[in-house]
């Protein structure tokens, strides 16, 4: 080589490579050749081994990306939209019942990335900003060939969106929204905040006792 090699990579977890003198980033997989701009610094934090959390947008994702198959429920894990939107908002899954699909941005409602060096396309919406900040995410159960149903809906009052990681394609299922997808399962917050339920019933206990004992002294 010509000139000096004190250019390098620098790895970022198991999934990038930073090039800092070019500012770019790689992806680790040589059957994957993606480029972006930018570092990858983006996080998702591991919350024990069923959520992670997006400190960037304040949301707390349940890894399993096939919950609904891994709890018995759906055979393949795929439902049709409203399958999707009605199975999410019985979901009691840690002790929290405020489970959601994801939601797209409504400037979003077509975009795609194919291949691409863009970071912009679709990354407002909080499947294509996982697309465009980690390209598949580290779900356990989520093949790279999967397509997901987003839970909102358009202006017009229309749902049925998904969105494709294979490829960063982000639309309206233009043939039915009976058509089956899998599903991610987010919810707003950050999970570690969220109190065991013990702890929240010994919390509870403790200012029942203070009212009490403060009822007594005005006695």
């Amino acid at each position: 080589m010509l000139g000096n090699a004190q250019a390098s990579l620098m790895p970022v977890g198991s999934n990038y490579l930073d090039d800092e003198e070019r500012d770019i980033t790689w992806t680790a997989n040589g059957n994957i050749i993606l480029v972006m701009p930018g570092n990858s610094q983006a996080s998702l934090i591991p919350v024990g081994s069923e959520y992670l959390y997006d400190e960037e947008r304040d949301i707390t994702w349940i890894a399993n990306g096939n919950l609904a198959n891994t709890l018995g429920q759906l055979p393949t894990g795929q439902t049709s939209w409203e399958g999707a939107v009605d199975w999410v908002s019985q979901l009691d899954y840690g002790n929290l019942d405020d489970w959601r699909l994801p939601t797209f941005h409504d400037s979003e409602e077509y975009c795609t990335r194919y291949l691409t060096t863009s970071r912009d396309a679709c990354a407002l919406s909080e499947m294509g900003y996982l697309y465009h900040n980690f390209l598949i995410p580290s779900f356990s159960n989520m093949g790279n060939t999967n397509e997901y149903w987003y839970g909102n809906t358009d202006a017009n009052g229309e749902g049925g969106y998904t969105f494709q990681f294979w490829n960063g394609l982000q639309h309206q299922e233009s043939t039915s929204v009976s058509n089956l997808k899998f599903m991610l399962i987010v919810r707003d917050g950050d999970i570690r905040k969220v109190p065991e339920p013990a702890t929240g019933i010994l919390l509870a206990l403790g200012f029942l006792g203070i009212a009490v004992s403060r009822k007594r002294k005005l006695a």
